[in-house]
Order: structure tokens, then C-alpha cells, then sequence
């Protein structure tokens, strides 16, 4: 049951949906997701204020802080919530934005905009797409929201038409074209504007001494921005002055990394603080005071990390934080990350091999005693060191940390790395049994105490445990209680009760680009002849996503349970039409495959009710004489349909329509004896994966079961056990009606199968076009490589 722990702390659940097919391509990958690896359910607020779910360890460190306050009691202030949500780190990209982030949020282009109103000609480029798709590099965003603003206020001086502001723009993209690093390390790379005749308007001149300066410090020329930021500073005639003390100390700052690698000079770093300071003193401007202290933090982090680790932790921890809650947070995270270094090389091993593996995972071990002292000086920084570590001292750390403190936090921890063998899980079983269903622990306890009690073998106390925290649904984020429906599937006591559990709701869906309904998933330049299966939405509502299943109930109904039981869960009502439309086709297809002709007839009334196109395959199968045209029109009938298969896609629902070959050979299964879908990522590897198998099953169910699927499996390369029993019939049978059109279906089968050999397709090619040479079928097989 180790994959089963590993579910909530690792990979999540994703579930590809995209419509591959021979007529179309596409690079993106759509993922429903019944459970975020990397953060909770949205609203994020909602989480904020309480409503954690089942915690996990491979959210990001920001959800963990938040829910480390709540349960140790601390929920955040008002003002610290703010700021958690203010912070783009911890404000998670809708899904469906991940990858195309709309290019208009950026800087560089918000620049564009706003520039376009005064002026006709494009800015020059810097490199190709820069303006579009950076994000300002050297340039920060808050350059270009002043230039922003400062154009604004100064078409209203000069009048949007006039030279003087023609001539304002024209250094303002002087001083950007400064920005792009790869400008900056050409021979060219420089772009610093003329200055102003004496003569020329003040403003004028002082605006144009302010783009000299910050062109010479975009450029590098951090020497040279000083003293021009010093003559500004000193010049109380310009609007720029106030501003002047602290962009000298900025250049010093700049001037202070070493390499471009935001590693910095000591020395230069301290000096830099100096001249922060000297800047807060003399300003008196808000913003300014809170941007210099913002910069003071940051060098003070580099400078005296050992004390702003206590510091940080214990404001963050106790609700000290206020406005600096989300600022401070990230801090802390880099802190750590100095903490626990990184892996050394190790000599003579290759990287990501298992041998490197295996060393990483035993420095990581020993790392995590050697930082004790430090981890110990926070309790929020020790949970969260131990909450993402995966070796044992940090397991057992949990486990005496739990015992010591009784906390919330620890108890949690404890529960996560703790297995139904372990002796101190009756201890934590009897503590978990005291967290009350108003506690924000309680789904993330109730979840582990169900996983632990199932590991002891305690089945049914399992599925109420898990049931009862079910009650309480409408207080949990739905990851929570997928997660909790999928425990009481494992736990069922029947057929008909696993069944029950079986259907997941998806949180989201995400395909990498801006995807808000099932068109989108489909290229349909001709809708009769469409290349797409419905069925991933609603219909009519094309915002929700039909039920699913999850990868590892999957693994049961694929290689866990009998053909017997299998037409039972397809036959059952509790499973909803979309799951019963991939499921009965699969499981009729088990049956022809292992040529159980009852079983494949006690199935086929469901399973051509649902795929109408299967119907007169099905019929001819039943007319079969003998077991050798049986086998026959099973492999007739697999091959029209490269959806067909005897397993349920455990990793990608195939969206691509029933009858078509996906290009990316989403078709049939692997030779392995596991879905297609092992060619997308699937880690349910026949040499590797344990089966799983229902809760209530015997070992003589089992055995049935292992029996079933070593058959699928013996089969070998579905394109090649197609093919060959293909061509073995039309050989024998020359004047069969069905051999031209089944030696054309051999050679898509070897084609677009999920192991993709094309071994046979000459002598495919070459049979057909000698004996059917005027057929439509020789017609439609063009070519053999």
C-alpha cells in the first residue's frame, strides 16, 4: 500500500485529456486534477481563513506556513491575510493560464500601450520579441509604471503631439534598450541619450539628466549612474531629487553582485546598507522609506542571515508579521534553502541514475541531523524541514516531536510518515481519534487514521472512518474529499460498494493554453467528420468536468479484479454514463480477448447501448463458427476501433474519437499488458507497480485475476498480435469479403499502435495490393513504411 501513501505527498492525480488524432496535432497536454501538488483549492482565501483539507507535503512552502498558524491556533490577522494574498507567489496561476500568461501583464508591454497613444513607430527593438514576452529583465516593473506615469503627466504639460514630448519618449526607449541582458553583452549593447542643450526647458533637462543616469545604470556603467544619481540628489530644483540618496545607493547595491549570479561582495554589500540608511534618513516620502527599508531587508539577509532567521521565523510564526506577512514568508524559504544546501557531486556516479538516487537520499538523511541545531531554533522551520523531507531521521524526528509537543502540526507530520506497522500508530490512532470534525485538522487526521487502519488490516473500521469524515463534506475543499472517497473505495466490502466510491469530481483542468469549454478541445474544421470525443464536460455547461477515476482505482479495475466482477462495476448504476462508456467497451473486450464467450455476451447488450458503432462488430462476433473466426473478428473488431482495449486509460481518459488513430498513438494498449496510455508517462510498469486489488478479495480471487491478465499480457505488442491474426485469416480465407478491408485495418494497427512497429507493413502492403490490387481498401493502404 506504499503507492497508495505515496498519492497525497508526490505526483496528485492528472488526468491528460487531450483529442490526439491522425488528423490533428497539437503540443498541449490538458490535466484534469482531482488533487493540486503544489497548492490548495481554490479560493485561496477560503484556505487562508481555516478551510485547509488534507494538507500535503508537496504544496509550496507558503500554503505550509498558513496552515502551520492556523493549527497551532494563530489564525492570520487581517493584515497579514493581505499580504499572503498580495503576493504573486502565493497566488496561484489559474490553470488554464499556467503557460500562456497573457502577454499584455507584462511591463515591457504595458509600456507599449501606453506609449502607442503619442506615438505611431514601434520602439526599437532590443532583440527579437523582447517587448512582447519579457518581463523587463534589468528593468524592474516599478521603472516602466513610472515611466508610465510620467509620460501621462507629461503629455498634459507639453500636449500629446509636441517635439518636447516626442523627444521625452525617444530616451525613455534609450533608457530600456539598456534592459535586455543580452543587448548588455553585445559589443553595442549601450544606448545612453544626448544631453539637453543649457537652454532647454527645466523640467526638460531634468527629466533628460534622471534617462542619462538610469541608461548608464541599466547599462552597467554603475560608476558613472552614481555620480549622476548624486548631482540629482543634490539638485533641488528637480522633481527627481528626493530620489536621488537612494538610486545611488541602488547603483552601490547593483554594484556589490558579483557575476550576475545575485551573489554579492560583502564588503560592497555592507557599504550599499550604508548608503540605504543615509537615503531613510533623509527622506521623507512614504513609499520611498518603505521601498529602502524593503532593500535593507533584503541585504540584511545576506549579511547577517543567522539572526533574521530567528527574527523572521518567530514574527511569522507568532503573527508578528502584519503587512510583511507574504514578503517575509519568501524570505524564510530562501533562508532555508542556504540552510539544507545542496547535494554534492558524487565522483564516478551518473546523475539521476539509481545509484545517485540512493546517495542523494542518504546525504539528505544525514543533512537533516547535521541542521538539528539550526532547525530547532523554530518550530514552524523544524515542521516544515520535516515535512518536505522524505529519510527516515526526519520520520522518526516527526514522530518524537509529536510525542514531546502533542501539537497539531506534529501530530499531522507524525500521521503522514507513519505506516500501519509501525509501533507507535496505535498511540497515534488514539490521538487522531480525539480531533473533533470542527478542528482544520480533521480531514488531514481522519484521511491518515483511515490509510493507517487499512495498512493493520482493519478494513472495515477504515471505510467508516473514512465515511464519517465524508459527513462533513460540505466544510471540506473537494480535493479533500476525493481524497477520502477514493480511501473508501479501497475499503469497500463488495463490488457494488467499490463501485459506489468509484467517481471522482475533478478540481480544474488545465491544456496550457486559455481552455474554457469542450470546443476547445476539438479541432472541428468539419463537424461530421470530427476527430473528437465528447464527453470530458457537462453538456451544456462547459465549465465542469464530467466524474473520473483515479489513477489508482484504475490499477484495481485493470489489474486488480475478475472479468466477472468488472461487468458488475460496468453494469452498475452508480457509475455515471461517461465512466460506463470507457468502461463496458474495455471490459467486452477483456472478455473476446481471454474467449469467454458468456462473459462477452452478458456484457454486450451495455456496451454497443453505449457504442452503437460497435454494434454489427459484435453481432458478427456472436455468429462466429468456431473458435478461429471467433478469434478472427475479436481482432476485426479491436482493430476499427483503436479506442477499444481491455483496460481503462489509468493515466489520460483518450478523448480522440472512438474509431480514429491518435497520432500519438493513444490507441489500443501496451505489450506489457497495460493501457496505451503508458506512452504519455505511465509509471504503472508490469515490472515494477505491485498489483492492487480490492479490499475483499481472496487469494483465489487473485489468482483468477493474475491468471487474466498474464493472458492479455502473453499477447504481446498489440500492433503485432493485431496484424498477425489479420493476416493469418485473410491468408487463409482469400475470398472472404472482410480480408481487403482487414488487411488495411493490419496495417494501421502496426502503424498507430501503442508500441508502434512497423515490422510487418511490407508484406501487409504487398498481400494486399497483389490480391485485392482494385479494391477500396488497396486504394486507402497508399503506402507500406
Amino acid at each position: 500500500m506504499k503507492a497508495r501513501r505515496l498519492r497525497i505527498v508526490a505526483v496528485a492525480l492528472l488526468i491528460a485529456l487531450l483529442p490526439w488524432n491522425a488528423e490533428s496535432h497539437t503540443a498541449y497536454q490538458p490535466t484534469v486534477l482531482f488533487v493540486h501538488p503544489s497548492f490548495p483549492d481554490r479560493p485561496i482565501s477560503t484556505f487562508a481563513q481555516g478551510r485547509l483539507g488534507i494538507i500535503q507535503s508537496s504544496w509550496d512552502q507558503d500554503y505550509l506556513v498558513v496552515a502551520y498558524r492556523n493549527l497551532m491556533g494563530r489564525p492570520l490577522s487581517s493584515a497579514e491575510l493581505r499580504s499572503f494574498l498580495d503576493h504573486s507567489e502565493m497566488r496561484p496561476i489559474p490553470p488554464d493560464r499556467w503557460i500562456h500568461w497573457p502577454k499584455e501583464n507584462n511591463s515591457p508591454q504595458q509600456w507599449v500601450k501606453a506609449r502607442a497613444k503619442y506615438r505611431h513607430d514601434p520602439p526599437p527593438a532590443v532583440e527579437s520579441e523582447w517587448w512582447e514576452y519579457s518581463e523587463g529583465e534589468r528593468c524592474q516593473s516599478d521603472s516602466f509604471l513610472t515611466a508610465i506615469r510620467t509620460l501621462s503627466d507629461r503629455a498634459k504639460r507639453y500636449g500629446s503631439a509636441s517635439p518636447r514630448l516626442q523627444e521625452w519618449i525617444t530616451a525613455q526607449d534609450q533608457v530600456y534598450f539598456n534592459c535586455a541582458e543580452q543587448r548588455r553583452n553585445t559589443a553595442d549593447g549601450s544606448e545612453i541619450p544626448k544631453p539637453l542643450p543649457a537652454d532647454s526647458n527645466a523640467l526638460a533637462r531634468a527629466d533628460h539628466a534622471y534617462q542619462i543616469a538610469a541608461a548608464h545604470f541599466y547599462s552597467g556603467d554603475l560608476k558613472q549612474a552614481m555620480t549622476e544619481f548624486e548631482a540629482i540628489g543634490h539638485d533641488e530644483s528637480s522633481p527627481w531629487q528626493p530620489y536621488g540618496a537612494y538610486l545611488v545607493a541602488r547603483a552601490a547595491f547593483r554594484a556589490a553582485e558579483t557575476n550576475d549570479t545575485a551573489q554579492f561582495d560583502p564588503k560592497r554589500l555592507q557599504e550599499a546598507d550604508e548608503l540605504l540608511m543615509q537615503a531613510a534618513n533623509q527622506t521623507k516620502q512614504a513609499g520611498l522609506r518603505k521601498s529602502i527599508d524593503g532593500l535593507r531587508e533584503y541585504v540584511a539577509l545576506r549579511l547577517h542571515p543567522d539572526a533574521e532567521y530567528v527574527r523572521l521565523s518567530q514574527r511569522v510564526a507568532f503573527g508578528d508579521a502584519g503587512a510583511d506577512f507574504g514578503q517575509d514568508v519568501i524570505d524564510i524559504q530562501f533562508l532555508m534553502g542556504n540552510i539544507s544546501g545542496t547535494p554534492p557531486d558524487f565522483p564516478g556516479v551518473n546523475r539521476w541514475s539509481p545509484e545517485w538516487e540512493k546517495k542523494v537520499h542518504e546525504w539528505n538523511n544525514h543533512r537533516f541531523e547535521e541542521i538539528g541545531e539550526k532547525r530547532s531554533q523554530s518550530d514552524l522551520v523544524d515542521w516544515l524541514f520535516t515535512f518536505y523531507s522524505e529519510t527516515p531521521n526526519a520520520h522518526q524526528w516527526a514522530r518524537e516531536r509529536w510525542k514531546k509537543t502533542k501539537s497539531l502540526p506534529w501530530l499531522i507530520a507524525a500521521l503522514m510518515f507513519s505506516k500501519g506497522s509501525d509501533r507507535e500508530a496505535t498511540e497515534l490512532l488514539a490521538a487522531s481519534e480525539a480531533i473533533s470534525p470542527e478542528s482544520d485538522a480533521y480531514p488531514t487526521v481522519a484521511y491518515h487514521r483511515a490509510r493507517i487502519l487499512h495498512e493493520q488490516g482493519k478494513i472495515a473500521m477504515a471505510g467508516k472512518v473514512a465515511e464519517a469524515a465524508m459527513q462533513h463534506s460540505s466544510e471540506m475543499p473537494r480535493s479533500a474529499l476525493n481524497l477520502l472517497q477514493a480511501e473508501r473505495a479501497f475499503d469497500a466490502s463488495t463490488v457494488d460498494e467499490f463501485a459506489r466510491f468509484l467517481p471522482l469530481q475533478p478540481i480544474g483542468y488545465d491544456n496550457g493554453m486559455d481552455v474554457h469549454g469542450e470546443d476547445e478541445f476539438c479541432y472541428e474544421e468539419k463537424p461530421a467528420n470530427s476527430p473528437c470525443e465528447k464527453g470530458v464536460f457537462e453538456a451544456g455547461n462547459p465549465q465542469r468536468l464530467l466524474p473520473q477515476i483515479d489513477p489508482e482505482e484504475a490499477r484495481i479495475l485493470n489489474r486488480g479484479m475478475t472479468l466477472d466482477d468488472l461487468i458488475q462495476v460496468a453494469q452498475s448504476p452508480s457509475l455515471p454514463e461517461n465512466l460506463r462508456k470507457e468502461l463496458a467497451p474495455a471490459v467486452w473486450t477483456r472478455a473476446v480477448i481471454l474467449d469467454r464467450v458468456d462473459r462477452a455476451r452478458a456484457i454486450a447488450p451495455i456496451a454497443e447501448s453505449l457504442r452503437p458503432e460497435l454494434k454489427p462488430y459484435i453481432a458478427q462476433y456472436e455468429k462466429a463458427k468456431g473458435p478461429d473466426e471467433r478469434h478472427f473478428m475479436a481482432a476485426y473488431a479491436i482493430a476499427h476501433f483503436p479506442g477499444l482495449r481491455p483496460f481503462i486509460p489509468s493515466v489520460a481518459p483518450r478523448v480522440t474519437r472512438f474509431d480514429f488513430a491518435d497520432d500519438f498513438r493513444d490507441n489500443w494498449w501496451c505489450k506489457d499488458g497495460l493501457p496505451s496510455d503508458c506512452n504519455r508517462g505511465n509509471l504503472e510498469k508490469a515490472s515494477s507497480a505491485e498489483p492492487m486489488y480490492p479490499a475483499f478479495y481472496s487469494s483465489l480471487q487473485r489468482g483468477t485475476v493474475a491468471g487474466e491478465v498474464r493472458q492479455i499480457s502473453e499477447l504481446g505488442d498489440c500492433g503485432d498480435w493485431l496484424s498477425n491474426t489479420l493476416i493469418v485469416w485473410a491468408k487463409a480465407h482469400p475470398s472472404d469479403d472482410r480480408s481487403a478491408e482487414a488487411l488495411h485495418f493490419a496495417m494501421r494497427s502496426v502503424r498507430f499502435s501503442a508500441d508502434g512497429t512497423t515490422k510487418r507493413s511490407k508484406e501487409i502492403y504487398v498481400l494486399l495490393h497483389s490480391r485485392y490490387p482494385n479494391s477500396e481498401w488497396a486504394k486507402k493502404t497508399r503506402f507500406w513504411f
